[in-house]
């Protein structure tokens, strides 16, 4: 059974070419009642300042209601030589390769040592309407970085936003992917901020599974993930610039990461929420594997969150708004 927040309109818009990253922070700050208490909790009560997220995708899947983006943080220091036994021991399958989740699987994915946001969108979704926004906003955040009075400093981030700035200019360039990129990065800034809005953590690492999100345009996704961790952690956390990051090293081609384990929780919940119709609460029959997931892995679970955003955008502004689905058992 589901129960969602009723919708009841966009709250103020925002420049869609300005401030994409900060309307969705504000869209899931608008909802923290909703989830950040018991997040805040989980948080507590582990005794390290080291946390790892995990995150993988649904895009624009031909036959699946929503896009999914999924992030399973963990606690790390002392906590990830048991976790990492846990996970190579059971989570050895993808989504996509079972018919039906065997019961350790099931109890991997409702275990109280994760806590898993499951964000999901409107596969017709419109963020940035063409590549001239994408150009314009470009242009701005390097100028306000050539502005800074640390500007000798940022060196790397300018050469990467001018970097990104020539690839706009260039036929095809791919907006959808720039906006993903956008919203993956967003995602796992605002999850790492709530973490040092709990517990200050010295170093937070994000790996993503391999796609194009994370891997495109030189890593753009890690750039923009290590900007909104600073922006976030100074604004809200009394200028405090954040702690370290971490994110995937690169792999040769068809290389495994030391993480794939770690990252088939979320591949499971990707898998299971992009092909849940929310609405009509339905999901594939068969086969059992997405039934089992919905109802045990994801029905009844304080430390699993589904929230779903609904963009916006007319004459160049951008509205982000945010539903928590809560699910129950019958």
């Amino acid at each position: 059974m589901t129960h969602e927040q009723p919708f009841e309109g966009f709250p103020n818009a925002k420049e869609s070419d300005r401030s994409i990253g900060g309307a969705i922070f504000d869209a899931l700050s608008a909802r923290l009642e909703d989830f950040g208490p018991t997040f805040a909790k989980y948080v507590e009560e582990y005794e390290t300042n080291r946390w790892l997220l995990f995150s993988d995708y649904v895009l624009q899947h031909p036959v699946r209601p929503n896009d999914a983006f999924v992030f399973s943080v963990l606690p790390a220091g002392d906590y990830l030589p048991a976790l990492t036994a846990d996970f190579q021991g059971i989570a050895k399958k993808d989504f996509k390769d079972i018919q039906e989740v065997s019961e350790p699987m099931l109890r991997l994915l409702s275990d109280k040592r994760l806590f898993t946001f499951c964000f999901v969108v409107d596969p017709t979704r419109v963020i940035t309407r063409n590549v001239s926004i994408v150009q314009g906003m470009l242009d701005r955040n390097i100028a306000r970085l050539v502005a800074k009075p640390d500007a000798s400093a940022r060196g790397e981030d300018i050469r990467k936003m001018k970097a990104m700035r020539r690839k706009a200019t260039a036929k095809g360039f791919n907006v959808r992917l720039f906006d993903n990129i956008i919203v993956a990065a967003t995602l796992a800034g605002f999850i790492s901020y709530l973490i040092c809005k709990t517990r200050r953590a010295a170093r937070i690492g994000w790996f993503s599974d391999r796609d194009s999100i994370t891997a495109a345009h030189e890593a753009f996704a890690h750039h923009l993930y290590a900007t909104n961790v600073t922006v976030f952690c100074q604004d809200k956390l009394d200028g405090w610039p954040g702690p370290m990051l971490g994110v995937n090293a690169t792999v040769a081609e068809g290389g495994a990461f030391w993480c794939d384990s770690f990252l088939r929780v979320s591949d499971y919940f990707a898998g299971l929420v992009s092909a849940w119709n929310i609405d009509q609460n339905t999901v594939p029959s068969p086969p059992a594997k997405y039934l089992q997931v919905l109802t045990q892995g994801i029905a009844g679970h304080p430390n699993v969150r589904v929230l779903r955003l609904i963009f916006s955008v007319e004459n160049d502004l951008l509205s982000v708004f945010s539903q928590s689905i809560a699910v129950t058992r019958r």
